[in-house]
């Protein structure tokens, strides 16, 4: 509340509700409501109070839910709980934001579950997702092969990376098994392409590419911007 003016009774306007320092989390008092699974409908002019990356936490179908926000439009967000948590048609209530690394009981990570092209029978992963600002880290470990089709290999990611003008790769070194045996020559290749929601596996630091038989599976570490 502002100061009272002299010889006056009128105060000044009381602002919104500030992060709890113990915490990381701020208090949202506008109504959202369910869009779909993965988005929320919120009040006109969204985009100048959530940002990529922002961490949410409500009430939704009486559960603790967390998000990440992945796209904000003008009365719309688009948000990503992994495996973990998804937006129900149930009211939301209870809503808390943070713009924090990691605000209370928020999780460290989430599991996504990757599509592979490349297989006839697709190889057993675990997959998890953390985003840290507007960088998305992701780990990709296969705990059994899959059996190869083609000569090709890649996943989808849990969120697309952002577009920029011009082309933007980011590249990681990828430990490979073709064909049922370690590549133990050289390090394979995983390039994350901006715009692109695929994840592209090589055999070499160029372009090498698969057997189209046997077993073959990856596993890699690695950023990308969103």
């Amino acid at each position: 509340t502002g100061p009272t003016g002299a010889d006056s009774t009128v105060t000044g306007p009381t602002g919104p509700t500030g992060p709890d320092s113990m915490t990381g989390w701020i208090s949202v008092s506008d109504s959202w409501s369910y869009a779909s699974t993965t988005t929320i409908t919120v009040p006109s002019g969204a985009g100048s109070l959530y940002e990529k990356g922002d961490k949410i936490k409500f009430t939704n179908n009486s559960a603790t839910k967390y998000f990440y926000v992945i796209l904000v439009s003008d009365e719309l967000l688009t948000v990503t709980g992994g495996n973990e948590y998804s937006v129900e048609n149930s009211a939301i209530s209870n809503i808390l934001i943070s713009h924090c690394e990691s605000p209370t009981a928020f999780p460290d990570f989430f599991d996504w579950t990757p599509s592979h092209t490349g297989f006839s029978a697709d190889p057993t992963v675990k997959a998890r997702f953390k985003i840290s600002g507007k960088m998305c880290h992701v780990y990709y470990c296969c705990t059994a092969g899959g059996t190869s089709n083609a000569t090709t290999y890649y996943i989808t990611l849990p969120v697309k990376p952002k577009s920029h003008t011009g082309t933007v790769n980011w590249v990681y070194p990828l430990q490979c098994v073709d064909s049922g045996s370690f590549i133990t020559t050289q390090w394979g290749k995983v390039r994350i392409k901006d715009n692109d929601i695929n994840g592209y596996f090589y055999t070499t630091p160029g372009t090498g590419t698969w057997t189209a038989s046997g077993a073959k599976y990856a596993d890699f570490d690695g950023w990308y911007e969103i």
